[in-house]
């Protein structure tokens, strides 16, 4: 007598029911598989309950976040915010709670009493910069002797003469320029702006780059004197004045800024480039003339070389920025109350500039927090991510261009191969799936073309497993790992709530009739007899809720006394020829309290299927295998099933059937 024994299992991973392995279940509802048996599920513990008919949104720390009636977001009983777009999303960074629509972006602070909404462009005041008092330096340069005497008065001079003159025209200069910064005054022109700095020293909002100390760029900087003769010769030149243009910066408060403010902003800043050289004193820059009215003159005109106003405006556009001023009053911006020198150091490029942001960005398509730092979609095509526990600054941009931004997704855990960097941005656009390459920096690189499957409008991918899960638009559960983008399972249209569940290491996915889902890593799938409206998964968390209101955790179930369990396997062929006659069939359920009944089908073709073979009631308490004869026609195939009603724990183990 040859035996087969039948593994009873979950859903296998595969795409037609009707070239699934022998054994695999069409229907495996509250039987979770493990190692080679099926065991009865518990029932997800119950947590604190919400209103019912709101839309949980996010957990902060023991509190729910929900929408209410579609428009009111919640915190407990209390409103934080009303909202009017749609693809409403909610995320906890730092001491911000950042509420994302298709429309807007709502910041809320945290405070001891709940959390307060503070809007970008409250932080920023208004400060005139120009340029303030005109004036000069003056000093006196040094008669000079010729090194030989001139017989003629002409041009050029003689080496040694040029070189001489040139050293001491650019050490006036240059001890103007210590005399100007001495007495607080600026020799060259600036840019300047101003910019208001959080306490983690990140800045908010940097204003555009005003240019201020043009009327120190002339057209020449010299200096005049009449040569002095002797025996008919030039000797060498009287002393005379050199003067040098500067200019104080004017800082002109006209408005502080919002309340709301008072305590994240730490001061307001004045920042200013470097002074552009206007003049190369290296080079001496001369002309020599013979005047003919009245008594005859001969006069020489020397000053520093004038720069190309091009070479100016370089200077300006790549120096690095410093702290000239600051103020901490930042509501009223009191004047006289600006810091001039301050002992800070600071020092910033033209890029880390140009970086900053003022506002929040407008047409927002996705969001998503990763790690401290909020990534951010807009309807432009732009991904931003934030500064660590800092939603309000950027820390960096990059350019989408490939259809609207639908979803964003992030790896939670390294990746160590595929190309893509460690922690890469997984972007999901209407035109496909791009990725955002981490560099060794850390910095992201530019946006790659992955794959051209396309999210289901609606889906907020999950993470767990080292992968990242969602389902397309033609209704199939796909998985991105590193570079590779696997499908899983199909019909699944409707299936647009994933959760992680890290305690039982499954996917759930809320499926279109109100039942969870659960896709093992193993490829298995059973679905679980509680209905619920919403999943929600965050990190570790994965959360349903029921149409009550009440929110239970997946991760965490508690023993059930009567679960309903409901088992059929699809047909299984038993021998090699075309029709078989069992003999008997081995059971192996172990539990105690249980209401089963084991029932065996026989198929014999599509006119003769579904018929009871042998059934079996099994009630109380089991603990060996349950052995079952079979008297029966000669069969093509048989199905196995189990109903009824069992303790979370049970377990169902392989089934023999002997021929």
């Amino acid at each position: 007598m040859k035996a087969t024994t039948i593994t009873l299992s979950g859903i296998e991973q595969h795409y037609n029911p009707e070239a699934a392995t022998a054994g695999a279940a069409c229907k495996c509802n509250n039987l979770r598989p493990r190692e080679g048996v099926l065991q009865v599920t518990g029932l997800p513990a119950s947590t604190t309950a919400i209103a019912a008919g709101d839309r949980l949104l996010a957990i902060d720390s023991d509190r729910f976040i929900t929408l209410r009636d579609g428009h009111s977001v919640m915190w407990g009983s209390t409103q934080l915010a009303r909202v009017e777009g749609t693809g409403i999303a909610v995320h906890v960074v730092g001491n911000f709670l950042v509420i994302t629509t298709r429309a807007e972006r709502i910041y809320l602070y945290r405070t001891s009493s709940g959390y307060n909404e503070v809007a970008p462009t409250g932080a920023v005041p208004a400060i005139a910069i120009g340029q303030g008092k005109d004036t000069s330096m003056s000093t006196t340069l040094p008669p000079y002797t010729f090194a030989q005497p001139l017989a003629t008065w002409q041009y050029p001079l003689p080496s040694a003469d040029l070189q001489g003159l040139a050293a001491t025209v650019a050490a006036a200069w240059k001890q103007l320029g210590r005399q100007a910064a001495d007495a607080g005054y600026r020799t060259g022109p600036v840019l300047a702006r101003y910019a208001v700095r959080l306490w983690d020293d990140s800045y908010l909002y940097v204003s555009p780059a005003v240019e201020t100390g043009t009327s120190c760029v002339k057209s020449s900087y010299r200096t005049s004197c009449e040569a002095e003769q002797h025996d008919g010769k030039w000797t060498g030149l009287p002393q005379c004045e050199l003067a040098r243009p500067c200019f104080t910066l004017a800082i002109t408060p006209q408005a502080g800024i919002d309340e709301a403010w008072i305590g994240l902003v730490k001061s307001i800043d004045i920042l200013v480039t470097d002074e552009a050289q206007v003049a190369g004193a290296a080079v001496l820059d001369y002309r020599m003339g013979v005047s003919n009215v009245g008594t005859r003159r001969y006069t020489i005109e020397m000053g520093p070389t004038p720069r190309p106003a091009a070479a100016i405006e370089a200077d300006l556009r790549t120096s690095a920025w410093h702290l000239a001023a600051r103020t901490t009053h930042v509501a009223e911006l009191a004047k006289g109350q600006w810091i001039d020198d301050p002992v800070e150091a600071l020092k910033l490029t033209s890029a880390d500039v140009d970086a900053l942001v003022a506002t929040s960005p407008q047409g927002v398509t996705a969001s998503m927090a990763h790690n401290g730092r909020l990534y951010t979609g807009s309807a432009a095509g732009h991904i931003a991510v934030s500064r660590i526990d800092n939603p309000l600054v950027t820390a960096q941009s990059k350019k989408i261009v490939g259809g609207e931004i639908l979803a964003l997704a992030i790896a939670t855990r390294p990746i160590y191969s595929g190309g893509y960097g460690r922690f890469p941005v997984y972007v999901f656009t209407g035109e496909g799936i791009f990725a955002l390459p981490q560099l060794a920096s850390g910095s992201y690189g530019e946006a790659r073309i992955m794959s051209r499957k396309v999210i289901a409008r609606g889906t907020q991918p999950a993470e767990g497993d080292g992968s990242t899960w969602f389902v397309d638009n033609l209704g199939r559960l796909c998985s991105i790992t590193g570079a590779k983008v696997v499908e899983h399972l199909r019909d699944v249209a409707g299936t647009t709530q994933l959760a992680w569940n890290e305690a039982e290491h499954e996917l759930a996915m809320l499926t279109a009739s109100g039942h969870i889902a659960c896709l093992t890593t193993t490829g298995r799938v059973y679905t679980t007899a509680a209905s619920c409206q919403q999943l929600y998964g965050h990190g570790a968390r994965a959360l349903a809720v029921t149409a009550s209101g009440q929110t239970c955790d997946l991760g965490n179930e508690q023993p059930a006394s009567s679960q309903p369990v409901d088992y059929l396997s699809h047909p299984i062929v038993a021998g090699n020829t075309m029709c078989i006659t069992p003999k008997w069939v081995t059971w192996n359920v172990t539990g105690r309290d249980l209401d089963l009944k084991l029932c065996i089908y026989g198929e014999r073709g599509t006119s003769c299927h579904g018929f009871v073979v042998n059934s079996l009631h099994v009630k109380g308490n089991v603990g060996a295998p349950v052995k079952v004869p079979v008297a029966a026609q000669p069969l093509r195939a048989l199905r196995l099933a189990v109903s009824g009603t069992a303790p979370s724990g049970t377990l169902l183990g392989p089934v023999v059937i002997a021929i």
